[in-house]
């Protein structure tokens, strides 16, 4: 009987994940802006406490004072970077010639040695126009919600100091002891604490790409500074994808495999000194997830939500990972979800929730 009960308890635990799923795909005009704001939210929290707290703003003209930051850097980031891929749409023409020109040299050396590279055929079927358009499409996109999300934020930095306290009275109204209020701050806590060190180290990487690229005169360095900030959200693979492209670019750019090597190993700099001496020491083990489920987490949030879904799916994991975390009865999840969980993020059994 209790291996039955078991058995149906998974499968509508199935049921109910595949329906969230659907749903969440449906909502994504929305969803989508919600957990954009979400983040900057939590990403403008320090800012919102020194105003109100410290300074002794109004809670209202702090809110005011942050959104029209929040504006400020969203277009002028929204215009160098349309700049960029405009000027890199129209030149466009001889990276394509410069690609062929490499990929020619290759072949004829691979021949030397009969070894058979079949880039030709590869090659033929990437449309570079086609893939800057669908930048400066996805630019437009994002630029259309960016009202709705600024909205959004300001709701959220409105609600900030209620929600605590109404989820809170929930708590004690579904049964739950006093010990919730403790669970919620740590969670809060977390998040704040992963998302805006991830950001400042994203930013940190960003900008010293930024230099380095200026500093070899690469074409169009504002937007490859981008996708390297952006990129640098998921964890492993990001960094070594966003770092590729401007590797390639300098190569097309200047033909020259010494300057090429010399992009590379100050790619392998930065993305080891932010990546692996920085970001441990200020993360901790704040994302701690399994690199299995972050491939999964990819796969399956790009099927819900598209490209937003793929750089929106660590941040997610990783907040869904801390909140699993603090929660005694959820724990044992959080420890599947981990690549090397820690004893001491499963204790706090002195925290009991009333089933």
């Amino acid at each position: 009987m209790d291996k039955k009960k078991n058995t149906l308890q998974y499968l509508v635990g199935i049921l109910v994940v595949v329906a969230v799923g659907y749903v969440v795909h449906l909502g994504a005009s929305v969803l989508i802006p919600l957990f954009l704001a979400t983040f900057l939210a939590y990403l403008s929290d320090p800012f919102y406490v020194l105003l109100c707290e410290r300074w002794r703003v109004p809670r209202a003209i702090s809110i005011v004072i942050i959104l029209l930051s929040l504006i400020a850097v969203a277009v002028g980031l929204q215009n160098i970077l349309f700049v960029n891929v405009r000027e890199f749409y129209l030149s466009s023409d001889k990276y394509v010639l410069a690609l062929t020109q490499e990929t020619q040299n290759l072949l004829a050396y691979a021949k030397k040695y009969n070894v058979n590279i079949g880039l030709s055929e590869i090659l033929s079927q990437i449309d570079v126009k086609s893939i800057l358009q669908f930048g400066i499409n996805v630019i437009l996109k994002f630029a259309s919600f960016t009202l709705f999300i600024l909205l959004f934020t300001a709701f959220i930095l409105l609600e900030r100091d209620a929600l605590t306290h109404k989820l809170e009275t929930l708590s004690k109204h579904v049964g739950l002891k006093s010990g919730i209020k403790n669970i919620l701050r740590n969670i809060n806590r977390q998040i704040r604490h992963y998302i805006v060190w991830k950001t400042f180290i994203s930013i940190a990487t960003g900008v010293t790409s930024l230099i380095v690229f200026i500093s070899f005169g690469l074409d169009a360095p504002y937007l490859w500074a981008f996708i390297i900030f952006v990129f640098n959200y998921i964890p492993a693979i990001g960094s070594i994808i966003a770092s590729l492209f401007p590797i390639i670019l300098v190569l097309l750019q200047y033909g020259s495999p010494g300057l090429t090597f010399l992009m590379i190993l100050c790619m392998l700099v930065i993305q080891v000194t932010f990546g692996n001496a920085i970001e441990p020491r200020l993360l901790g083990n704040k994302l701690n997830l399994s690199p299995l489920v972050v491939l999964i987490s990819l796969l399956v949030w790009n099927k819900i939500w598209g490209v937003a879904g793929m750089f929106l799916a660590i941040p997610i994991m990783a907040t869904m990972n801390i909140i699993l975390a603090n929660i005694p009865a959820l724990s044992s999840i959080s420890l599947l979800m981990s690549n090397k969980p820690k004893r001491k993020i499963f204790r706090g059994h002195e925290i009991r929730i009333r089933e």
